[in-house]
């Protein structure tokens, strides 16, 4: 056996190669960006969730992790993150509350980070680039 033992073998192909080619694995593919229109935030949250939702809102939808369609799925984190924040109210207030504050984190961080808002979540996004502006030379070429 030549060489050194667990280094025999092809050399790999860097990522942009098999972009380059198109024989990049599924995981490592670019998806085409989400043409959703926005999100809006639904009727009926309660004013701390709503207040939550003003302010996870536009990071996520600077992300482009917040459209039309996750609407169900945002207002789920939102409800989620008024839970926490209750559990962490009475945890001030003395109470033993170290059961309700697991559950809460529990169900709070896969939410979070399904949306990017937690650093290692937020470092496998990129940040959709802000829309062009409307230009009156637009479609003056095309037949």
């Amino acid at each position: 056996m030549a060489g050194k033992p667990g280094r025999s073998g092809r050399h790999p192909i860097s990522r942009e190669m098999h972009l380059l080619r198109g024989t990049a694995p599924r995981t490592t593919r670019p998806t085409a960006p989400i043409t959703l229109g926005p999100a809006t935030k639904p009727e009926g949250l309660s004013p701390a969730a709503s207040d939550i939702w003003d302010r996870l809102a536009p990071a996520a939808e600077m992300l482009g992790t917040l459209t039309a369609s996750d609407v169900v799925a945002f207002t789920a984190l939102v409800e989620s993150v008024v839970t926490f924040e209750r559990v962490q109210a009475r945890k001030r207030e003395g109470l033993d509350v170290a059961r309700a504050e697991q559950s809460a984190i529990k169900t709070l961080v896969p939410l979070l980070e399904s949306f990017g808002l937690t650093p290692p979540s937020r470092a496998r996004l990129s940040p959709r680039a802000p829309a062009k502006p409307a230009s009156k030379w637009d479609g003056l070429l095309t037949g």
